[in-house]
């Protein structure tokens, strides 16, 4: 926990992306409620102005969802002059800060309404916003279509 929290404070802020993703035979969880399976993930952590580097983290998903696909982003920070990181895989920030980079290099917006921290709500209303906004795309009717094209 000291090493996440001085990361966090002194490592460089940067992304670590889904290589590989294995489902492990554990889990977690006292009620069929709160069961996770955990997932080994194999990642590259990428901080800026060197060379990436590999990292292993564990990633607890609900049973009835898969875990990271490849290509999957992570916030991460890494050691400024080590091959080591803390990546951000559990709650609310990791989803929301991975799926807005993508979103945003993709043209489209999204919000959280605030207190939503279930990762299987927060997805479902965001693939709401996000079905939504390409539709609009597609028709031609965002409204940045109007702005500065005289």
């Amino acid at each position: 926990m000291l090493f996440e929290k001085r990361l966090k404070k002194k490592g460089v802020r940067c992304d670590a992306v889904v290589v590989r993703s294995t489902k492990t035979a554990s889990s977690v969880g006292s009620t069929p409620a709160n069961t996770r399976v955990i997932w080994k993930v194999q990642v590259e952590v990428r901080p800026p102005g060197r060379a990436p580097f590999p990292d292993t983290v564990k990633v607890k998903v609900p049973p009835s969802q898969s875990g990271p696909s490849e290509g999957t982003t992570f916030p991460a920070w890494a050691h400024p002059d080590k091959d080591e990181a803390y990546v951000e895989t559990a709650g609310a920030e990791a989803l929301e800060t991975m799926m807005n980079a993508r979103l945003a290099a993709s043209g489209l917006e999204v919000d959280v309404p605030e207190g939503v921290t279930d990762p299987a709500e927060m997805t479902r209303i965001l693939s709401e916003q996000i079905r939504r906004q390409q539709a609009e795309q597609a028709d031609g009717t965002t409204p940045d279509d109007d702005a500065g094209d005289d």
